[in-house]
């Protein structure tokens, strides 16, 4: 079905669950240009990120144009876990983003109203900022 509707769109997004027990992880993976791996600032997150790796380094044998990125998703500055997150996947050979996501109870309320950051007016910006330094990051790599 990607492989059919791809060529009508300049950007295609594909939301995934977060596991690789279904196949349609994979199956994404063997049509994109580009994967984002968002990875939360725990330990188990980082665990199960080794068994997403192998799965990664499969799909490029079918798609040797997939480009993977980890993007560390609700970081929270003052933890020091969250602070650790840039060291700890230089331990991956998959590039991690410069962007991140702050945890931020705005996605969730935007989330209970049916609409998004960029809709939230003043408060919803600091979010808003952070979704398009992600998106230029990526576009521009």
């Amino acid at each position: 079905e990607i492989k059919r509707i791809r060529e009508d769109y300049q950007y295609l997004v594909v939301d995934c669950p977060p596991t690789l027990e279904t196949g349609v992880a994979q199956k994404a993976m063997s049509v994109s240009d580009k994967v984002l791996i968002p990875i939360l600032p725990s330990p188990v997150d980082l665990w199960a990120s080794v068994r997403l790796a192998e799965a990664i380094e499969q799909a490029k044998i079918y798609n040797d144009d997939l480009q993977p990125y980890m993007l560390v998703n609700q970081l929270e500055p003052r933890n020091a876990i969250s602070r650790g997150m840039r060291q700890a996947l230089e331990e991956f050979d998959i590039p991690a983003l410069e962007s991140c996501l702050r945890r931020r109870a705005i996605y969730r309320n935007s989330a209970l109203e049916g609409s998004s950051v960029y809709c939230m007016g003043k408060r919803g910006e600091p979010a808003s900022q952070e979704i398009d330094a992600l998106i230029e990051e990526i576009l521009n790599s």
